[in-house]
């Protein structure tokens, strides 16, 4: 009898158990088959531990009771003084990062009376069956599931070296006014200011411009992912700071915890009051533990000004991946905001050739000389680097010089 899916995956699980090829991400250093490894992939930080278990302990003790209701506007009382957030209330703290983008939906199907939303494509909201309808990508994260829920539709993320031009990408949105759907159905716009999954790809300000002004002409509200772009990511605590516009609603998750679950959105509070009481929450929303570790971040960042050592990263590291582009021509580009940045590979150099394959082979044989990269894409051709805002030089060096083996090695 041929085994269901569930057991195939189970035993691939297995297998990969078995191979010694479990790993822990979170960490910027840790084992794996008893070698050291590099992790490109989060965020670690000895002071941050060291902060969130005075925080906690705190909570333990009962000092700092935070509560499901008195921990809901904790971390918008340290991310709300940002002046992003000027006029905006009303964060919601969650359990899982998949649940970030229902939030603002549902806040902006509330406040305009409509239903429809339009995301992009490439995007990544999460993967609930609302959000996995938002997200730009089927496979892996819709692949066999059938059609995701209706009344969302798609516009082109602008992206030139795949040949969408800003003009390209509104005029995709005017598009779907003409074809699927009228403003007056459209509740939301939901972008993430730098693509994740998409490949890193970043939303030029000219473009951002026009799109809130689209917004404004028909009345619709814009969301901002900065899920992976929030924390210090791309230069400023959130991506936005750098676009020149304010969105409505704006999401943020992962990095904000320092390593422990918490999401949330903020929104002007018109619209996050939009919903009766109790219409935004959770079994887990306002974790008090989850709090205070957010908290305990949000200190860290102003005492290490982490801010601007993530510039020096930055700087390193696009330094550092031009410097591999110049002698390999299949490096298409280098591109990010801040330290969020990622490299695209074709094949010969050639942008109508992806080359998955390419990028796939660079990613395991870093792996087999101790640093973890993780590609993305919509052509799986893309690998991205997101190190620790607190790497030190050497490991950052250390990195930078296995990719350029495995680049020497490969091509």
């Amino acid at each position: 009898m041929p085994k269901s899916r569930i057991e195939e995956a189970a035993a691939a699980k297995q297998a990969s158990i078995d191979k010694g090829e479990t790993v822990i991400v979170g960490v910027n250093k840790y084992r794996l088959d008893e070698e050291d490894h590099l992790d490109t992939l989060d965020i670690d930080n000895h002071a941050v531990r060291a902060s969130q278990v005075a925080r906690l302990e705190r909570v333990r003790a009962g000092r700092d009771v935070l509560g499901t209701i008195a921990g809901l506007p904790v971390v918008g009382a340290a991310i709300g003084s940002n002046p992003l957030f000027q006029g905006m209330r009303g964060v919601v703290s969650k359990r899982r990062v998949s649940d970030t983008a229902l939030p603002p939906t549902e806040a902006a199907r509330a406040a305009t009376g409509r239903a429809g939303v339009i995301a992009f494509t490439g995007a990544y909201h999460g993967r609930t069956m609302m959000t996995l309808g938002l997200t730009g990508k089927v496979a892996p994260y819709s692949a066999g599931m059938g059609l995701m829920p209706g009344g969302i539709f798609r516009a082109q993320y602008p992206c030139a070296i795949h040949g969408v031009s800003v003009d390209e990408s509104i005029a995709s949105i005017e598009r779907i006014f003409k074809n699927d759907a009228e403003p007056r159905d459209i509740a939301a716009i939901i972008i993430e200011p730098v693509q994740g999954e998409g490949g890193f790809n970043v939303a030029p300000k000219e473009f951002m411009a026009r799109l809130r002004a689209l917004c404004d002409e028909h009345g619709i509200l814009l969301i901002a992912d900065e899920v992976q772009t929030g924390a210090g990511r791309t230069g400023t605590f959130f991506a936005m700071e750098q676009m020149g516009v304010v969105a409505d609603l704006t999401t943020f998750a992962k990095s904000v915890g320092g390593g422990f679950p918490i999401a949330g959105v903020c929104g002007k509070a018109e619209i996050m009051d939009a919903i009766a009481p109790g219409g935004l929450g959770g079994t887990y929303a306002g974790n008090p533990l989850s709090c205070a570790a957010a908290l305990a971040v949000v200190d860290i960042f102003e005492e290490e000004q982490l801010l601007d050592r993530c510039k020096a990263v930055a700087e390193k590291l696009t330094a550092g991946l031009k410097s591999i582009q110049a002698r390999h021509k299949e490096i298409g580009e280098v591109r990010g905001l801040g330290a969020m940045i990622a490299i695209e590979l074709f094949e010969e150099g050639d942008h109508a050739r992806p080359a998955a394959a390419l990028t796939s082979q660079i990613v395991a044989k870093a792996r087999d000389k101790g640093l973890i990269l993780l590609s993305c894409g919509t052509y799986y051709n893309v690998l991205r680097v997101l190190v620790p805002l607190t790497v030190e030089d050497d490991l950052l060096e250390r990195g930078l010089s296995i990719i350029n083996e495995c680049f020497d090695e490969l091509t």
